[in-house]
């Protein structure tokens, strides 16, 4: 190794001393992860052993404690049961069980007599008879006696309608959903019924709901803490002391529910571990029982243990990190500091944003040794040297001299424009063929040098360039004179702003290209103003139209004539928004970018005004709808003065007007959401609801005085639109 190399070298140390220093490196990192993974998993082992051990213990103190509830339970619904059972089989339900019904000297008796019984026990809210021969509910409220469909309280008609064995002789949970007179109400109900040989029920049966207070406090005295909920097979709450105790234990029952490998007695973690829920499935009653609690609250100690343990792992972790950390930049941090320069000054020279293309090339430089390396810089250094003499040839900053860029290179000379990615994507391409190529950056694209024996050669490696790079070429004609430099990159330049109007297809642009274009302009002022009635008369395909005459004649123009038109249309839509007041200009809404003609894409332009379009055409066309706002104001008139007429509906109103009928309810729906037939059914129902509750007619009178001449259509508009009866609506009955 000469003296040169060895003086780039970042450390005078042999590579075999190197590398054996590094294997004793790494050699101690690894044993000091090893340890500090064996410490870990020792301690989180621990860990996990007391915690599970002291949850199983809980879990099963927590067992005993659900079976004296659940045979508290038991209890109270054994006493409630024989409570119904006398009550079944007493004079009274028996009258109210038979089939041929009862006078009213019965009636009389049979009401106190269940009073009498209700009175009897505190803890009874209401009983419920129900004939299952007549479909006849008895009750001891307000309403003695109902068809089984009119029962208010929609718990009790479920239970008496849906009949399951499993529901007899246990506590059914209810609730009732309130209204802005009434709260909601909860209440528990015990249904007992005879059941016939094959398991069946029979027609009868008798429901006893308790207060849903007195039932939960006389189980909860067993359970000081009031943190305990039971629940059903199904999930419904059956007790419990907390509302928010309640609501959260909803996603433990459907854990405990889904995974059946569950035992029936354990324990689940919340998702934050701080929080634990006790279980416990009663094979006697089916209940399940929850208690829900902080493991701080419930083992405190462990809960401290737990802590400290983790923190233990914490800071080993951290400190073997910072242990490894140290090491590993002590290593390397020598060799990193000269590759990070060599990379520093690498970039500077090549000036270019750190690409796809780029890194990879950088990555592979890295790989070469380091005296490689460094010439590469210095060679990278000449050339961009180079670079920037002929960037300023380019401006007009320093005169044109091919010597001043070339050493060995001839004429004639062709300059080119380049869309390419990178700088360095250019140079893998041409450097084969062209070694002595300049390249250097101009207005967002590329402008590179080179000598050619001939036009053929230049275009050839022009259609290379571009396959090869997957971009647009501009080529400039062959020149011998130097002093033609400017002059070409000026008309090169040109073809580069006409991108936007040239063939997709075309990769490789000839500047000759640029003597088809002229500076003529036949877009004339009278385009734009018809371009703009079309708009304001709301015709979206017709303004279309126009710009697509005017887009035509783009393909034909120089640059200033080509921006001109664009412009030109970009006001018009300004214009005409803001005639329209329009929020579509503003800085959050923007319709149009700020700069047109800084898109790349043609067809983006075209949907961008055509955007555009059709936002203005639409405005215009809503103000147009307003007009027909009116004529509907007109068929509502019509409807409220004459519904009581029964030949009113929608034809009929449809051929006074002189209009379509499908066409006038369209029109119609869409100003007020329905149809014309449902405004006047609508006018007659209100019409009819006053009459029931303020006169004495019948209700068939009322029915055909406010239009209807069908009495039975009546009956079944007014249940529907109503949710009642209007013989119920003229009592004064709610809405079920």
């Amino acid at each position: 190794m000469d003296k040169t190399t060895d003086r780039f070298l970042p450390f005078p140390v042999s590579d075999r001393k190197l590398t054996g220093t590094l294997k004793r490196q790494f050699r101690y990192i690894l044993a000091g992860v090893l340890t500090l993974a064996l410490a870990v998993s020792l301690l989180f082992s621990m860990t996990r052993f007391f915690e599970q051990i002291t949850y199983d213990a809980i879990s099963d103190s927590n067992r005993d404690f659900a079976v004296s509830v659940n045979a508290m339970t038991e209890t109270l619904n054994s006493s409630m049961v024989n409570f119904e059972r006398q009550l079944f089989y007493s004079n009274t339900i028996s009258t109210l069980f038979r089939k041929d019904g009862f006078t009213e000297a019965e009636k009389s008796y049979i009401m106190k007599d269940l009073n009498s019984s209700l009175n009897a026990a505190d803890f009874t809210e209401a009983i419920y008879v129900y004939n299952g021969y007549t479909d006849t509910v008895y009750s001891t409220g307000p309403f003695f006696a109902r068809k089984l469909e009119d029962v208010n309280a929609i718990p009790i008609r479920d239970l008496l309608s849906d009949r399951s064995v499993d529901q007899r002789f246990h506590a059914v949970y209810c609730h009732e959903d309130g209204d802005e007179e009434h709260s909601d109400h909860n209440y528990y109900a015990f249904i007992f019924y005879e059941l016939y040989p094959d398991r069946t029920p029979k027609p009868n049966a008798l429901v006893v709901t308790i207060h849903d207070d007195w039932y939960q406090n006389f189980l909860l005295l067993a359970n000081p803490s009031s943190d305990f909920i039971v629940l059903d097979l199904a999930g419904n709450p059956l007790l419990y002391a907390d509302e928010a105790l309640c609501a959260s234990s909803q996603p433990y029952y459907k854990q405990i529910h889904e995974d059946t490998e569950n035992p029936p007695s354990g324990y689940i973690l919340g998702k934050n571990r701080n929080e634990i829920c006790l279980y416990y499935e009663s094979p006697d009653s089916g209940h399940i029982y929850l208690r829900i609690t902080s493991i701080r609250e419930l083992v405190p100690r462990f809960y401290r243990f737990r802590q400290i343990t983790t923190r233990i792992i914490i800071g080993l972790s951290f400190l073997f990190g910072a242990l490894l950390l140290a090491l590993l930049f002590y290593s390397f941090l020598p060799m990193l500091r000269m590759k990070d320069a060599i990379r520093q000054i690498d970039s500077c020279l090549t000036g270019e944003p750190e690409t796809d293309s780029a890194l990879k090339a950088t990555a592979n430089e890295e790989t070469l040794p380091l005296k490689k390396q460094l010439e590469n810089v210095v060679s990278k250094s000449e050339r961009t040297s180079l670079e920037q003499i002929l960037y300023d040839m380019l401006l007009e900053k320093r005169p044109a001299d091919a010597d001043r860029l070339f050493k060995t290179a001839v004429p004639p000379y062709g300059l080119m424009l380049i869309q390419a990615h990178h700088r360095s994507d250019i140079y893998r391409a041409a450097l084969q063929e062209h070694p002595e190529i300049l390249i250097t950056k101009s207005d967002n694209i590329y402008a590179c040098i080179a000598s050619y024996a001939f036009p053929d050669a230049q275009n050839a490696f022009a259609k290379q360039l571009a396959d090869t790079l997957e971009c647009r070429v501009f080529v400039g004609t062959l020149f011998s004179d130097f002093q033609e430099l400017t002059s070409h990159f000026g008309n090169l330049r040109e073809l580069h702003r006409l991108a936007l109007v040239l063939d997709a297809a075309q990769t490789v642009v000839m500047e000759t290209e640029l003597e088809k274009k002229t500076a003529e302009n036949s877009v004339s002022t009278k385009d734009f103003t018809e371009l703009t009635a079309r708009l304001k008369a709301g015709k979206l395909e017709s303004s279309l139209a126009k710009w697509q005459e005017i887009r035509d004649r783009l393909y034909t123009y120089r640059y200033d004539s080509f921006q001109y038109i664009l412009n030109r249309t970009e006001d018009t839509i300004c214009r005409i928004l803001k005639d329209l007041h329009s929020d579509l200009l503003t800085e959050e809404e923007r319709l149009l970018p700020e700069h047109v003609e800084q898109i790349s894409d043609f067809s983006e332009i075209d949907r961008t005004f055509e955007k555009a379009f059709a936002v203005i055409c639409e405005n215009y066309s809503e103000k147009k709808a307003q007009k027909y706002s009116n004529l509907a104001q007109k068929v509502k008139e019509i409807v409220e003065q004459e519904y009581h007429d029964p030949e009113l509906n929608a034809q009929s109103i449809a051929d006074r007007l002189q209009l379509n009928n499908a066409y006038l309810g369209r029109m119609f729906r869409s100003a007020y959401g329905h149809s014309i037939n449902d405004c006047i059914n609508t006018c007659r129902l209100e019409e009819s609801k006053t009459l029931l509750r303020n006169s004495q007619e019948s209700i068939d009178s009322i029915a055909r005085n406010v239009g209807f001449s069908n009495v039975k259509y009546y009956y079944v508009l007014f249940k529907k639109y109503t949710g009642q009866t209007p013989a119920a609506h003229r009592s004064g009955e709610e809405t079920i």
